[in-house]
């Protein structure tokens, strides 16, 4: 195996190359393609999605707050003692007749959909996040929708 900064092909280095392969099999899958890789390949996707989870949830988090307020709910924490900067730890949105919770521990995400009846928990769904966030998608279009026809029926009972 070569070096990990020796120059090949020009001028790209080995981890340059290995981190753009990386990326083109992260682009194959998300086409639906089948990718055959190998651990080093598989611990590396890990290794990238952990990194850049953290700042992804944070964006979510954010993009939600600001979206739907009064709906969401964003629980952060320290990095250190005596650091400025902050990571979601759990989010909490509102939607409905559903609960939608999202845990991050720094490695892991953990999501899951809970039908609230006046105030009272009823079941709890764990979901992946992709479903997770279909189903959040689903029911803010839902909301959306009430919204709008409340507002317009207002609207239209003032102007009579």
């Amino acid at each position: 195996m070569d070096a990990p900064g020796k120059l090949l092909r020009g001028r790209k280095t080995v981890s340059e190359l290995q981190s753009n392969r990386v990326v083109c099999i992260y682009n194959a899958y998300l086409r639906g393609d089948r990718v055959d890789i190998s651990f080093d390949e598989s611990a590396a996707w890990i290794r990238r999605s952990q990194t850049d989870m953290k700042a992804f949830l944070e964006a979510l988090a954010e993009r939600l707050e600001q979206g739907m307020p009064g709906f969401v709910e964003a629980d952060r924490k320290k990095d250190g003692l005596f650091s400025h900067h902050q990571h979601l730890v759990h989010l909490l949105v509102h939607a409905g007749e559903f609960d939608y919770h999202l845990n991050f521990d720094g490695t892991h995400v953990e999501t899951l959909r809970a039908r609230v009846v006046r105030g009272v928990v009823l079941k709890r769904d764990i979901l992946s996040l992709g479903d997770w966030l279909k189903s959040l998608l689903q029911d803010a279009a839902a909301i959306s929708t009430e919204m709008q026809a409340a507002s317009q029926t207002l609207h239209d009972f003032l102007l009579q």
